[in-house]
């Protein structure tokens, strides 16, 4: 992640293999460093028909809904507010905009449109939530530059236990997938597992391998290394913005969910999933048994740098500073409301993140230089910003209620948790084709109004909102649901077809596995 030549990390050497493929070979030049090539958050370059087509449905949507004003029953500020979702939501879905574009055009659409005041529309943008975010980015980021989250995976695939064996090197390169995106991003842990796949079985980048054995075998490996990384974010509260997105909204209903909290149900949906992802895998794509694969060790233990300590020390502070305040309240400390109130999860990282570039690392240079800090995805900041503002005016002006009875009246909807498996399921497939933080910001306010028209009990319609941000997590599908998704098809040894036949059955499997842990867990903490 470095800029220039006095910033580059000092990763671990890469373990030697029989292969001579190099990096060049797995993946092309241009999708090498997830920090300098994937915007996390999506937009692509290039416009094609479906911007076009969106382009022209903004500008329909904006005629028809400035005709319709003085024909509508709906009060005023639902009305404008409807047609701002109406138009953000064409905008995310088409991409006409750069995703985290459209997000900052939300506040001052809202704001010229008379629905909120300009410090309501634009103070979401800089908030607690979005200060996790920034923080973070900032931890992963050290760790890609030290070459810390390189260590660990090396370390889980090259164990003694895989040995020869292509099923235990695929379960094991999904479990490291899976706990490495619950701290840094789904994007970085597949840039950093995909070759350590494609050197074990001596592939290169669009070779086929020896039999068709062997390449269904790399096929459902790689596949296995998106679908963990994937799933991996649903574990912690930060792993993933969806996950913030809906504790902020949970949290204006009066149902707070901290990060111990959000562990305990979690982990159990990150690991159930890619316990599935694995079955289904195994079912379309069983391991060659007598495959050729070599995972070798490295040839030397590699000394830790000061650097990978330093990082390794402010993602444990961070830890510990997310983690004391739920500790200390369920110990019943005295004053914990305050220290609860006071030490919030964005204040908690930002000062975690302090002796990143405080240290100095070898040349004298900081363990965290500001050229390094300043290739965070600072889009996603833009984009959640902007969905908090939509969900919240949402809530205030009645729209989501408006919403919420016709879409019960038109459906017959009268279970909580009929609704938390309905809602799962539509989020599953509406997040193959759109951002899972654009998914997650137009969903929640929504589904959280339906749920308590249901039922006024706030903990128990929080389940389905809960649902929605652990199921945008769950794309399985389609290259362009995911950068993990691209990222393996840009090998050459993962075609479209593939992916969407595993794809269907897995987002199936996947849906009522989050709804089991959601019946299971979730009592637990709210």
């Amino acid at each position: 992640m470095a800029a220039g030549e006095m910033d580059d990390p000092q990763p671990l050497p890469e373990p030697s293999t029989a292969s001579s493929a190099s990096s060049a070979d797995v993946y092309p030049e241009e999708h090498k460093r997830p920090g300098d090539c994937f915007f996390s958050c999506g937009g692509g370059d290039t416009l094609g028909l479906r911007q076009w087509l969106g382009a022209a449905l903004t500008v329909l949507f904006g005629i028809g809904f400035a005709v319709g004003e003085t024909k509508t029953d709906l009060p005023e500020a639902q009305y404008r507010t409807l047609a701002v979702t109406s138009v953000v939501a064409t905008l995310w879905i088409c991409e006409v905009l750069p995703i985290p574009i459209t997000g900052m055009l939300v506040g001052p659409l809202l704001y010229l449109s008379g629905v909120c005041s300009f410090e309501d529309a634009l103070s979401p943008y800089m908030s607690n939530l979005t200060l996790v975010l920034f923080g973070s980015s900032m931890i992963a980021l050290a760790m890609e530059r030290h070459g810390l989250d390189f260590r660990f995976a090396d370390a889980v695939a090259s164990c003694r236990w895989v040995g020869k064996s292509p099923t235990r090197l695929r379960g094991a390169i999904m479990v490291a997938g899976c706990l490495l995106s619950m701290w840094i991003t789904n994007t970085g842990a597949t840039y950093i597992l995909t070759p350590i796949v494609m050197r074990s079985m001596g592939a290169t980048r669009g070779r086929p391998l020896h039999s068709q054995r062997a390449q269904q075998t790399l096929t459902g490996s790689l596949l296995s290394v998106a679908y963990a990384c994937n799933c991996g974010g649903m574990g912690t509260m930060v792993g993933t913005p969806s996950n913030l997105v809906v504790t902020r909204y949970l949290a204006e209903e009066g149902v707070h969910i901290g990060f111990v909290s959000w562990l305990t149900f979690g982990v159990p949906a990150a690991l159930l999933v890619t316990t599935v992802c694995y079955g289904s895998l195994f079912l379309c794509y069983r391991p060659q048994t007598a495959a050729n694969v070599e995972v070798l060790h490295s040839s030397h233990p590699v000394a830790w740098t000061r650097g990978e300590k330093a990082v390794l020390g402010s993602f444990l502070l961070t830890l510990g500073l997310w983690i004391i305040p739920s500790i200390y309240s369920l110990a019943g400390g005295p004053g914990h409301q305050e220290l609860e109130s006071k030490l919030k999860a964005g204040i908690s990282v930002i000062l975690g993140t302090v002796p990143l570039y405080l240290i100095p690392d070898t040349g004298n240079c900081r363990v965290m230089p500001w050229s390094t800090a300043q290739k965070a995805d600072w889009g996603i900041i833009m984009l959640i910003g902007g969905g908090v503002v939509l969900g919240k005016r949402m809530l205030s002006t009645g729209l989501a209620d408006t919403i919420a009875a016709y879409l019960i009246a038109v459906t017959g909807i009268t279970s909580v948790w009929l609704l938390a498996l309905v809602g799962i399921l539509c989020t599953i497939f509406l997040t193959e084709v759109t951002s899972n933080t654009a998914t997650t910001s137009l969903m929640v306010p929504m589904i959280m109004a339906i749920s308590k028209a249901i039922n006024p009990d706030p903990r128990l319609a929080a389940a389905p909102a809960v649902g929605v941000a652990l199921a945008a997590s769950c794309a399985f599908m389609l290259p362009i649901a995911t950068p993990p998704n691209y990222i393996i098809v840009e090998t050459g040894h993962v075609d479209m077809g593939s992916m969407a036949k595993v794809g269907v059955l897995t987002n199936v499997l996947a849906a009522f596995a989050l709804w089991i842990v959601l019946r299971l867990f979730l009592p637990l903490v709210v």
